[in-house]
């Protein structure tokens, strides 16, 4: 690896360790026509990457695929969105290869996003060229970094624990859409599953909450209830088994007609629990 690019790999895994700002949006507009990122005169490589902004650190036209393997070594996941397939159009393979694809536009512009659970923010790059050829890093690389920001997603306002005890705050939460916003974390972290050739693969992302299906499950006339894509709830009580993890955290799981592997984890946050992960990729 030359120096340079080797340089802009750590550069870049420190800003994501460390840095806390929130320069942008979390979801700016594609630019029609991108321009590659340049460097402020008179700073180069050779500086302290802890003394110098990320968009200092990057040279211009940076490969994707580099620019990526950074971000993932640096802990950050892809941030996963529903509408991938119909931003890109067609089968939409990409959306398989790249998890963190939000979209692209007609002339090769396109957005990818990455998230952090822990400090709920988002980092956002823009990219424009082949992205077929995404995995090419270097100078032969035909995908490359136009822009990227970081920003942080906004909380929920604080709120009294609805309920009693786990059992009780679990039965508010899933009774009521409002207060299970206001207890799922920005960012769920869901292991997800792919076919990869003849063999399937999970890999961890983050969803944000409002995007969240992986809890289908309601409280109604005094049983848990499973409720299906379409919103219909079975009148057939659902059994749940709660099961107390390390630090105060609490496993919930079901088994639901011939489904297996559903479970969200909560953890304590103040004086009561989030919603945090998804943990078992689905069975494809």
């Amino acid at each position: 690896m030359p120096r340079c690019r080797f340089a802009l790999v750590l550069a870049v895994a420190a800003w994501l360790t460390a840095c806390g700002e929130a320069p942008h949006s979390a979801n700016p507009p594609l630019k029609a026509a991108p321009q590659p990122v340049q460097a402020p005169a008179g700073q180069n490589e050779s500086q302290s990457p802890a003394a110098i902004a990320f968009g200092a650190q990057m040279q211009p036209q940076t490969a994707y695929a580099d620019l990526r393997d950074a971000v993932l070594r640096a802990g950050w996941l892809p941030l996963q969105i529903a509408g991938c397939a119909a931003n890109i159009g067609g089968d939409a393979p990409a959306c398989r290869e790249l998890p963190e694809l939000d979209g692209c536009s007609a002339d090769g512009a396109c957005l990818m996003r990455f998230g952090e659970a822990a400090s709920s923010r988002v980092l956002t790059v823009r990219t424009y060229g082949d992205l077929r050829r995404w995995q090419d890093g270097g100078a032969a690389a035909t995908l490359r970094v136009v822009e990227a920001s970081v920003a942080a997603l906004a909380s929920a306002p604080g709120a009294a624990c609805p309920g009693a005890g786990f059992e009780g705050f679990l039965r508010a939460f899933a009774a009521d859409p409002a207060q299970r916003m206001r207890f799922t974390a920005p960012l769920v972290r869901v292991m997800q599953s792919r076919d990869v050739f003849e063999n399937t693969e999970s890999y961890p992302s983050v969803v944000r909450a409002e995007d969240f299906r992986g809890f289908p499950v309601t409280f109604a006339e005094g049983d848990f209830h499973h409720v299906d894509p379409a919103g219909a709830i079975d009148p057939v009580p659902l059994p749940l088994d709660l099961i107390a993890e390390g630090d105060g955290a609490r496993r919930v799981s079901w088994s639901y007609g011939m489904s297996e592997g559903n479970a969200v984890t909560f953890s304590p946050a103040a004086d009561c629990w989030q919603l945090v992960e998804d943990p078992d990729p689905p069975l494809l």
